[in-house]
């Protein structure tokens, strides 16, 4: 995910659901859920970090833990997960 702008690009929680660990670039969300256990971060614009990035990927891919990715976006994303988050949310507006 070589974005310039984004927030919380639904790819990466996906990828993680495939247990597949992500380069994404440091803007927006994605740093809120991108970190060294589950992909590689760059900054945005800058091609020769991707490359290298990508370079790494190849070499190291294997040693991310699929399972860890998996477990880690249901943790996060599951339909059941985010539903809670947006009820916890419209509770809080309608008691104000």
């Amino acid at each position: 995910m070589f974005s310039h702008y984004e927030n919380m690009p639904v790819v990466i929680a996906e990828a993680f659901s495939c247990g597949l660990p992500v380069i994404a670039t440091h803007v927006g969300g994605i740093p809120e859920i991108v970190n060294e256990t589950n992909g590689i971060l760059v900054n945005a614009k800058d091609e020769e970090t991707l490359f290298n990035a990508i370079i790494k990927m190849l070499d190291t891919y294997y040693k991310y833990d699929k399972s860890q990715l998996h477990l880690y976006a249901v943790k996060f994303f599951d339909k059941k997960v985010i539903g809670e988050k947006y009820l916890e949310v419209y509770k809080e507006v309608l008691n104000r």
